[in-house]
């Protein structure tokens, strides 16, 4: 046992380790780096760090060995323009910076510093407070900060680091405080769990000489309306601190993405003249390293066929590593349980799969964590509860099926590969009714170097529906889909045609012979949608009534129990005798040549057969992507539509 979780489980019958999510170490891999400055503010370099070099530094000399051995013998940018302008401001410093740039020891290291350095530090009380938006990545931060206190004698001696989080034992996170021989110096939380357990004097208490606080995610919190926890966390430790200035503790603020709401955050939380460092300069948030695609499918079934026919085309390369993102957990869930059941019929390579998203147990989530982490070949389905500073190693692509519920979301999601100067890929997958947004994320600069059309065949459509055993099961997935409609944001929300996600949600259903989805009135009164087309592909109560306008777009079928036109390949059929199956389409197999992103060579891969074992794996084809001739898309599709994935509930993104 570590000398610091030793000396912390003496005085406690307690288990600390089982409050830390361990993960692997930080990139050591140095890059360039540019003069910062942004918005009238210049970043200057302190004498303190003169170079990206860590021997050049004047840092305390334990901690530049701790540093060369856990980071590497050079600071990231983040690192190297951030961490003598945190120690030489009075009020603190707000940093833009990409995902996976070194954050966490950008703060770490001037919180060592103050601790190794400043010998008025009572160890008695807490030192500094890490705030980020969920349980995951506040126990992932506790994890990389242990690593230097369990490896240094002296700051073992001033305590460990904490997660205060929701999802574990109230009780025993105060007792660490209030109780132990031993404080923490260091507290990593959620501002929901933290607000909570400060309305206790004697925990309050411990508080009263915080010289640091830490924000992380900051565009996340403001997206999830953290701003309003903050700001009570800082009165609070503003009302009951003891130190003698008026500053009373240094704020540090990270962001990812720069909106007016987190430039509004940053001026209530530091002042209106607060200095602002942008280590991205003026770039597009999404790494460079990072190679962005596209895939268009015709429906909202096809898109979940195109990520598994991805997934089956890449599971023999040992290196292929990748993260399936879904907005909600009822569609993670039962996609990964579409995924295992299409790959245990396959007679092709298998690879094991694992899933993670808020409704999760805490154990249950760290669970799934350690094994993605430390596995090889391997796949996490997850919400947006893993998109969000989480820092999983070798990933080497992101699939992202359907919307996003905001910009930033999709950055931050593409952001989990590419991570310490590696190469990495990014798979966007959307309806066409979903191309708006494609065009949304072109205009805040990222660039798909390719976008392909996924081509379906019957054989491959009928693997992947048996893969879905319960066809009930449809019914929550297409319900999970509508849900989403309500999370979209209006600068999401508005490229959006509204009947075309609604009714994509319809034809999900039919694919199963369903009857058709009855929905709860708060959606009707709520979706942006006419009540008479809702009643062309749903079940709805009869005293309810939505007058919202008919759009003329979206390529449904007036009348015919809600049939859905294909007006395209693959298409789903008119709702005559079949109930909404699907066309044949062209039944070529493979990829079309050329490198995209990690996809495989063309030609014919291989498909399923329709009859045998019912998915037995054969030599015919599959199913397919096609090069788009050139590198634009309508934002008016006509045809197949699918239902928008796009934010997930509060309870699903962020727990406190």
């Amino acid at each position: 046992m570590s000398p610091i979780l030793h000396l912390a489980s003496r005085s406690l019958p307690l288990r600390l380790s089982g409050w830390l999510s361990f993960s692997r170490g930080f990139s050591s891999v140095p890059r360039l780096f540019q003069e910062s400055g942004a918005a009238g503010s210049t970043a200057t370099v302190s004498e303190m760090i003169p170079s990206a070099n860590v021997a050049d530094s004047r840092l305390n000399a334990e901690l530049k060995k701790l540093f060369v051995k856990h980071a590497g013998p050079t600071f990231t940018p983040v690192q190297h323009e951030s961490i003598a302008e945190f120690l030489d401001s009075k009020v603190g410093i707000v940093v833009r910076a990409k995902t996976g740039t070194g954050k966490t020891l950008a703060f770490g290291v001037p919180i060592f510093q103050d601790l190794l350095e400043d010998k008025s530090y009572d160890p008695n009380y807490i030192h500094s407070v890490v705030l980020s938006p969920t349980r995951d990545l506040a126990t992932q931060t506790t994890a990389g900060l242990m690593k230097f206190v369990e490896d240094s004698r002296s700051l073992s001696k001033c305590g460990g680091v904490l997660s205060v989080v929701g999802g574990l034992p109230i009780q025993r996170q105060v007792d660490a405080v209030t109780r132990s021989r031993y404080v923490p110096s260091i507290v990593s939380a959620t501002p929901g769990r933290l607000i909570d357990l400060l309305s206790r004097r004697d925990f309050a208490e411990k508080f009263s000489k915080v010289r640091y606080l830490i924000i992380d995610e900051a565009d996340e919190m403001v997206s999830n309306d953290f701003l309003f926890a903050i700001e009570e966390i800082m009165a609070v430790l503003r009302k009951n601190s003891v130190v003698e200035n008026d500053v009373k503790f240094k704020t540090m603020m990270f962001s990812a993405t720069m909106s007016d709401s987190v430039f509004t955050m940053g001026k209530k939380v530091l002042g209106k003249d607060f200095h602002y460092i942008d280590c991205n300069h003026g770039s597009n948030e999404t790494n460079s390293m990072i190679k962005q695609s596209l895939i268009k499918t015709d429906s909202l079934f096809h898109s979940y066929a195109a990520a598994i026919q991805f997934v089956l085309d890449n599971a023999a390369d040992r290196t292929f590593k990748p993260i399936i993102f879904f907005a909600s957990t009822a569609n993670v869930e039962l996609f990964k349980s579409m995924l295992f059941n299409v790959m245990k019929a396959n007679d092709g390579a298998f690879m094991r799969q694992f899933m993670l998203h808020g409704k999760m147990r805490q154990n249950h989530r760290d669970r799934a964590q350690m094994s993605f982490r430390k596995g090889t070949n391997v796949a996490l389905i997850a919400s947006n509860v893993a998109a969000r500073g989480m820092d999983f190693p070798e990933v080497s692509h992101v699939l992202q099926v359907g919307v996003n519920h905001d910009i930033s979301s999709y950055t931050h999601r593409v952001g989990r590969t590419g991570r310490g100067g590696k190469e990495g890929h990014s798979v966007l997958i959307l309806t066409k009714a979903e191309l708006p947004f494609a065009e949304a994320l072109k205009k805040e600069g990222n660039v798909f170097e390719d976008i392909t059309d996924y081509q379906s065949t019957p054989e491959f459509d009928e693997a992947v529906k048996n893969g879905l055993r319960n066809p009930s099961d449809a019914h929550e997935m297409a319900l999970a889909s509508l849900n989403s409609c309500l999370s979209l944001p209006q600068n999401v929300a508005r490229y959006m045609n509204h009947e075309d996600l609604v009714g994509e949600c319809a034809a999900f259903v039919q694919v199963y012979d369903e009857e058709k989805l009855f929905i709860p009135d708060y959606l009707v009164k709520n979706l942006k949608v006419n009540t008479t087309f809702l009643r062309e592909h749903f079940k709805i109560s009869d005293r309810v009534t939505n007058k919202a306008s008919r759009p003329s777009r979206g390529g449904f079928s007036g009348g015919s129990k809600g049939g859905f036109s294909s007006g395209g390949r693959g298409g789903f059929s008119s709702r005559g005798g079949s109930r909404g199956g699907y066309s044949s389409g062209e039944s070529r197999g493979g990829y079309s040549s050329g490198s995209r992103g990690g996809y495989s060579s063309g030609g014919s891969r291989g498909g399923y057969s329709s009859g045998g074992s019912r998915g037995g794996y054969s030599s015919g084809s599959r199913g397919s992507y096609s090069r788009d001739s050139s590198d634009s898309y309508s934002s008016n599709s006509r045809g197949g539509s699918r239902g928008s994935r796009g934010g997930n509930s509060r309870g699903d993104r962020f727990e406190s």
